[in-house]
Protein backbone atom coordinates (compact mmCIF):
# COMPACT_ATOMS: atom_id res chain seq x y z
CA UNK A 1 0.00 0.00 0.00
CA UNK A 2 3.13 2.59 0.95
CA UNK A 3 4.78 1.72 -2.60
CA UNK A 4 1.22 1.96 -4.25
CA UNK A 5 0.91 5.54 -2.54
CA UNK A 6 4.47 6.77 -3.58
CA UNK A 7 3.69 5.68 -6.76
CA UNK A 8 0.55 7.73 -7.18
CA UNK A 9 1.47 10.80 -5.48
CA UNK A 10 4.36 10.88 -7.93
CA UNK A 11 2.30 10.68 -11.21
CA UNK A 12 0.03 12.94 -9.40
CA UNK A 13 2.59 15.11 -8.90
CA UNK A 14 3.63 14.91 -12.45
CA UNK A 15 0.60 15.52 -13.63
CA UNK A 16 0.11 18.83 -11.54
CA UNK A 17 3.16 20.06 -13.69
CA UNK A 18 2.03 19.21 -16.55
CA UNK A 19 -1.00 20.71 -16.21
CA UNK A 20 0.64 23.76 -14.89
CA UNK A 21 3.03 24.03 -17.99
CA UNK A 22 0.22 23.74 -20.24
CA UNK A 23 -2.61 25.59 -18.90
CA UNK A 24 -4.40 27.72 -21.43
CA UNK A 25 -2.45 26.06 -23.74
CA UNK A 26 -3.59 22.87 -22.42
CA UNK A 27 -7.04 23.89 -24.46
CA UNK A 28 -5.03 22.02 -27.15
CA UNK A 29 -5.28 19.01 -25.96
CA UNK A 30 -7.71 15.97 -27.19
CA UNK A 31 -9.82 14.71 -24.66
CA UNK A 32 -8.24 11.26 -24.49
CA UNK A 33 -4.69 13.45 -23.82
CA UNK A 34 -6.79 15.99 -21.43
CA UNK A 35 -8.16 13.04 -19.24
CA UNK A 36 -4.91 11.06 -19.35
CA UNK A 37 -3.66 14.03 -17.63
CA UNK A 38 -7.01 14.81 -15.49
CA UNK A 39 -7.15 11.47 -13.74
CA UNK A 40 -3.73 11.49 -11.80
CA UNK A 41 -4.11 15.34 -11.28
CA UNK A 42 -7.23 15.22 -9.35
CA UNK A 43 -6.64 14.82 -5.38
CA UNK A 44 -9.38 11.98 -5.75
CA UNK A 45 -6.53 9.30 -7.21
CA UNK A 46 -4.67 9.75 -4.13
CA UNK A 47 -8.09 8.97 -1.96
CA UNK A 48 -8.51 5.85 -3.20
CA UNK A 49 -5.59 4.80 -2.86
CA UNK A 50 -6.14 5.43 0.83
CA UNK A 51 -9.29 3.66 0.74
CA UNK A 52 -7.38 0.33 -0.30
CA UNK A 53 -5.42 0.85 2.83
CA UNK A 54 -8.54 1.82 5.22
CA UNK A 55 -10.05 -1.12 4.12
CA UNK A 56 -7.10 -3.37 4.57
CA UNK A 57 -7.59 -4.42 0.66
CA UNK A 58 -3.45 -4.96 -0.23
CA UNK A 59 -3.73 -8.33 -1.72
CA UNK A 60 -2.38 -8.02 -5.49
CA UNK A 61 -4.97 -9.70 -7.12
CA UNK A 62 -7.99 -7.52 -6.05
CA UNK A 63 -6.15 -4.58 -6.81
CA UNK A 64 -4.75 -5.61 -10.18
CA UNK A 65 -7.80 -7.00 -11.62
CA UNK A 66 -8.74 -5.50 -14.50
CA UNK A 67 -12.41 -4.65 -13.32
CA UNK A 68 -11.27 -3.34 -10.33
CA UNK A 69 -8.67 -0.98 -11.99
CA UNK A 70 -12.14 -0.35 -14.88
CA UNK A 71 -14.12 0.81 -12.00
CA UNK A 72 -11.52 3.28 -10.32
CA UNK A 73 -10.74 5.09 -14.17
CA UNK A 74 -14.38 5.30 -14.65
CA UNK A 75 -15.12 6.56 -10.92
CA UNK A 76 -12.10 9.18 -11.82
CA UNK A 77 -13.71 10.25 -15.09
CA UNK A 78 -17.34 10.37 -13.46
CA UNK A 79 -16.15 12.55 -10.65
CA UNK A 80 -13.25 14.96 -12.65
CA UNK A 81 -15.95 15.29 -15.43
CA UNK A 82 -18.88 16.25 -12.76
CA UNK A 83 -16.32 18.70 -11.16
CA UNK A 84 -15.11 20.30 -14.75
CA UNK A 85 -18.70 20.67 -15.35
CA UNK A 86 -19.80 22.67 -12.21
CA UNK A 87 -16.34 24.60 -11.85
CA UNK A 88 -15.78 25.51 -15.74
CA UNK A 89 -17.66 29.06 -14.79
CA UNK A 90 -15.41 30.15 -11.73
CA UNK A 91 -12.35 28.84 -13.42
CA UNK A 92 -12.91 30.15 -17.00
CA UNK A 93 -13.34 33.61 -15.70
CA UNK A 94 -10.42 33.28 -13.87
CA UNK A 95 -8.93 32.27 -16.80
CA UNK A 96 -8.07 28.89 -16.02
CA UNK A 97 -9.26 26.89 -19.47
CA UNK A 98 -8.03 23.24 -18.27
CA UNK A 99 -11.44 21.70 -17.64
CA UNK A 100 -13.07 19.63 -19.87
CA UNK A 101 -15.66 21.70 -21.73
CA UNK A 102 -13.13 23.77 -22.68
CA UNK A 103 -11.13 20.90 -23.96
CA UNK A 104 -14.55 19.84 -25.82
CA UNK A 105 -15.11 23.71 -27.49
CA UNK A 106 -11.40 24.29 -28.33
CA UNK A 107 -11.15 20.60 -29.95
CA UNK A 108 -14.01 21.62 -33.11
CA UNK A 109 -16.56 19.23 -31.97
CA UNK A 110 -19.01 21.51 -30.33
CA UNK A 111 -20.02 25.12 -31.82
CA UNK A 112 -21.07 27.10 -29.08
CA UNK A 113 -19.95 26.54 -25.27
CA UNK A 114 -23.78 25.23 -24.37
CA UNK A 115 -22.96 22.09 -27.55
CA UNK A 116 -19.83 21.20 -25.54
CA UNK A 117 -21.34 21.61 -22.36
CA UNK A 118 -23.61 19.37 -24.05
CA UNK A 119 -21.52 17.05 -24.86
CA UNK A 120 -20.06 16.93 -21.57
CA UNK A 121 -23.07 16.01 -19.77
CA UNK A 122 -23.83 13.05 -22.26
CA UNK A 123 -20.44 11.59 -21.45
CA UNK A 124 -20.86 11.59 -17.90
CA UNK A 125 -24.35 10.02 -18.81
CA UNK A 126 -22.34 7.23 -20.70
CA UNK A 127 -19.64 6.70 -17.70
CA UNK A 128 -22.50 6.78 -15.43
CA UNK A 129 -23.45 3.78 -17.12
CA UNK A 130 -20.24 1.76 -17.74
CA UNK A 131 -20.08 2.20 -13.41
CA UNK A 132 -23.23 0.51 -12.92
CA UNK A 133 -22.05 -2.38 -15.42
CA UNK A 134 -18.56 -2.43 -14.41
CA UNK A 135 -20.01 -2.81 -11.07
CA UNK A 136 -22.66 -5.00 -11.74
CA UNK A 137 -19.77 -7.67 -13.40
CA UNK A 138 -17.61 -7.21 -10.42
CA UNK A 139 -20.33 -8.42 -8.50
CA UNK A 140 -21.54 -11.27 -10.51
CA UNK A 141 -17.91 -12.43 -10.73
CA UNK A 142 -18.34 -14.82 -7.71
CA UNK A 143 -14.54 -16.05 -7.37
CA UNK A 144 -13.08 -12.31 -7.62
CA UNK A 145 -15.68 -11.28 -4.71
CA UNK A 146 -14.78 -14.36 -2.91
CA UNK A 147 -10.78 -13.78 -3.08
CA UNK A 148 -11.94 -10.41 -1.20
CA UNK A 149 -14.44 -10.35 1.49
CA UNK A 150 -13.94 -6.45 1.88
CA UNK A 151 -14.57 -5.88 -1.76
CA UNK A 152 -18.38 -5.07 -1.51
CA UNK A 153 -17.31 -1.84 0.92
CA UNK A 154 -14.77 -0.84 -1.79
CA UNK A 155 -17.60 -0.97 -4.09
CA UNK A 156 -20.01 0.57 -2.26
CA UNK A 157 -17.28 3.71 -1.51
CA UNK A 158 -16.48 4.26 -4.94
CA UNK A 159 -20.32 4.42 -5.87
CA UNK A 160 -20.81 6.74 -2.51
CA UNK A 161 -17.43 8.80 -3.73
CA UNK A 162 -19.49 9.49 -7.15
CA UNK A 163 -22.60 10.38 -5.47
CA UNK A 164 -20.86 12.63 -3.03
CA UNK A 165 -18.65 15.13 -5.29
CA UNK A 166 -21.59 15.37 -7.30
CA UNK A 167 -23.86 16.35 -4.41
CA UNK A 168 -20.57 18.67 -2.96
CA UNK A 169 -20.56 20.11 -6.02
CA UNK A 170 -23.90 21.62 -5.93
CA UNK A 171 -23.54 22.59 -2.15
CA UNK A 172 -20.28 23.82 -1.65
CA UNK A 173 -20.29 27.94 -2.39
CA UNK A 174 -17.24 27.60 -3.85
CA UNK A 175 -18.72 27.39 -7.71
CA UNK A 176 -21.09 29.78 -6.93
CA UNK A 177 -24.06 27.68 -7.34
CA UNK A 178 -25.62 27.54 -4.31
CA UNK A 179 -28.15 30.00 -3.54
CA UNK A 180 -27.11 32.55 -0.69
CA UNK A 181 -30.55 32.21 0.87
CA UNK A 182 -29.98 28.13 1.05
CA UNK A 183 -27.43 28.24 3.22
CA UNK A 184 -26.62 31.45 5.04
CA UNK A 185 -23.51 29.95 6.80
CA UNK A 186 -21.16 30.11 3.66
Amino acid sequence: AQTRFISTMQAHLEALSHQSRNNPAGANLSVVEYMAIRRPCSGFILGFELLLYVLDIDRDPIHLHPLVHELRDLVLDYMCMCNDMVSCRMETSAGDYFNLPCIVYNSGAADTFQEALDIVAEMIKQVDARCVRVVDAIRRNEELMAMEPKLEMYLVTMVSCMSGTLRWSFETCRYGLKHEDATPSC
